[in-house]
């Protein structure tokens, strides 16, 4: 029971780092500091061939107009073992949205839940 609640308050910490990290919120209380970007990131969705939940997050962002301008939908596996490329973004699991700025992994979220149409609205607004 601890284990779980300590890795829900890790996912947690994880979704609010990202979303400081890309601003696509305008929390007044946030303990993250809205990070500024030098370039526009690259962003990539990282997805599985079978994955329920990776099918969930690509209707979600198919909702979404023009999305393929700011996110790239990449396969993070090949014949069944991980990419040398998601494994190197550090992927473990599928759904999870990467960006890089200047090749460097600057934010890193896993899991579909707050992966809706509005968050990813919210993000291409804030990248296109």
């Amino acid at each position: 029971m601890a284990q779980r609640r300590q890795k829900s308050l890790e996912q947690g910490k994880r979704e609010r780092q990202l979303e400081a990290i890309l601003n696509t919120s305008e929390r007044e209380n946030s303990l993250f500091k809205p990070r500024t970007f030098m370039s526009k990131p690259q962003i990539h969705l990282f997805v599985q061939e079978g994955c329920r939940p990776c099918h969930y997050v690509q209707a979600q962002l198919s909702k979404v107009h023009d999305w393929e301008k700011t996110i790239t939908v990449t396969d993070s596996k090949c014949c069944g073992e991980w990419t040398d490329f998601a494994k190197a973004s550090g992927v473990v699991a599928t759904p999870t949205l990467v960006a890089f700025e200047a090749g460097e992994v600057v934010a890193r979220q896993a899991g579909s839940q707050s992966f809706t149409a509005e968050f990813f609205e919210g993000l291409i607004e804030k990248f296109s």
